[in-house]
């Protein structure tokens, strides 16, 4: 680490107030949760947070997608929520090509991991000092916030923001066949966590493969074999539906973020696509 980025981890760069207040108002997301009455858990990144309209489906739904969640997180959150919701049938996993190889904790967004755990319970992450330290100062300076908004007790929490319109494809493409690969298959070993934890509590894991624009999938399928990316599910024989060339162009904000819009329709086609999976 240079020096650069030591005094830029212990200053908080990335850790802005704007930022500390979004947690601030997910936190109360998580604390009102009518814990008796949900069955149904939607986890992964932000193609989940962006994606899913909890209120389109039959059973009741909350929505823990958090941004730049990995498969790490995600078993985190669904421990945190089958412990506290006990009568949850089913959890669906937004799981996209570049979560097989992705470590939050070592990738460039690790500064949220502290904000996991201050303000979601999370469990701490191993993460750099200095960026452990840079956090708790912002947590410091911006303890004066209070939330700005109602609590969404089904999770419900549009980030409202995306990527600019001139970034190019390919180079995302790119960038995300590198994050698949990066670490090798040591982050996988949380998905097999999270099947066997769901298999323990018996709910229902669902993997859901979320849509994205169509020039993001060109490029992609001229570069990923998409057999070896569902060949994990299949030999598991869990329930993997894909949805990556569901939605029009029309209903996305950047490459593979929906928009309002796009999260109820893509949602209403989820819930039709459930109907062939029972639960237990």
């Amino acid at each position: 680490m240079t020096l650069r980025q030591l005094v830029r981890n212990l200053k908080g760069k990335h850790i802005t107030q704007e930022l500390i207040q979004q947690f601030v108002n997910r936190q109360q997301d998580y604390q009102a949760i009518p814990a008796h009455q949900i069955e149904q858990i939607v986890v992964g990144d932000s193609t989940a947070r962006y994606g899913i309209a909890p209120k389109t489906f039959s059973l009741r739904t909350f929505n823990a997608g958090e941004i730049s969640a990995d498969l790490e997180m995600d078993f985190q959150l669904v421990q945190l929520l089958l412990a506290k919701c006990p009568h949850i049938k089913r959890v669906i996993l937004f799981y996209s090509f570049y979560d097989y190889g992705y470590n939050l904790s070592k990738s460039n967004n690790r500064y949220l991991c502290p904000l996991h755990t201050r303000f979601l319970g999370l469990p701490k992450r191993a993460i750099p000092a200095s960026v452990v330290w840079g956090a708790k100062l912002k947590f410091f300076l911006y303890s004066h916030l209070k939330p700005t908004r109602p609590p969404h007790n089904d999770g419900e929490d549009f980030p409202s923001f995306f990527m600019p319109k001139d970034d190019s494809v390919p180079e995302l493409v790119d960038k995300h066949i590198k994050q698949a690969t990066k670490y090798g298959h040591a982050p996988w070993q949380w998905f097999v966590r999270l099947r066997d934890l769901c298999a323990q509590k018996g709910a229902q894991l669902v993997v859901c493969m979320p849509p994205v624009r169509s020039d993001y999938y060109r490029d992609f399928v001229q570069k990923v074999d998409f057999s070896q990316v569902v060949a994990p599910f299949t030999q598991e024989k869990i329930p993997c539906i894909n949805m990556q060339t569901r939605l029009p162009d029309r209903l996305f904000g950047d490459c593979f973020h929906l928009t309002p819009a796009g999260a109820r329709e893509l949602s209403a086609q989820l819930e039709k696509e459930l109907q062939k999976y029972t639960y237990s």
